[in-house]
């Protein structure tokens, strides 16, 4: 049913409604549906409108899952250590540091 959350994001988007979180959600859409580079296109475009939203954390370690799956291991490991520096204590911050650690 990921098509079909899609469409319901992209219509909050059109709607203007809480656009930063729409388009995290239509990033996780296609991150679920292993399509990276479209995932990270989503991600950025959340990001540069909300960048201290509650979703931050995800939002990077995914980014980095993302790059990582697309063959960029050094973008991913600037992902991964964003997401341990700014976001120490989060479960997203463990399972970045846990995959830099297989990447070095």
């Amino acid at each position: 049913k990921y098509a079909e959350a899609q469409g319901y994001f992209e219509q909050m988007v059109q709607k203007k409604h809480k656009v930063a979180e729409a388009y995290f959600m239509i990033g996780e859409t296609h991150f679920e549906r292993q399509a990276y580079k479209a995932a990270v296109t989503h991600y950025k475009e959340s990001a540069s409108r909300n960048e201290k939203a509650l979703y931050m954390p995800t939002l990077l370690l995914h980014s980095g899952i993302s790059m990582e799956k697309t063959g960029d291991a050094a973008t991913a490991k600037a992902f991964y250590q964003t997401t341990v520096s700014r976001y120490g204590g989060s479960g997203a911050a463990k399972e970045a540091s846990e995959r830099l650690s297989k990447l070095k």
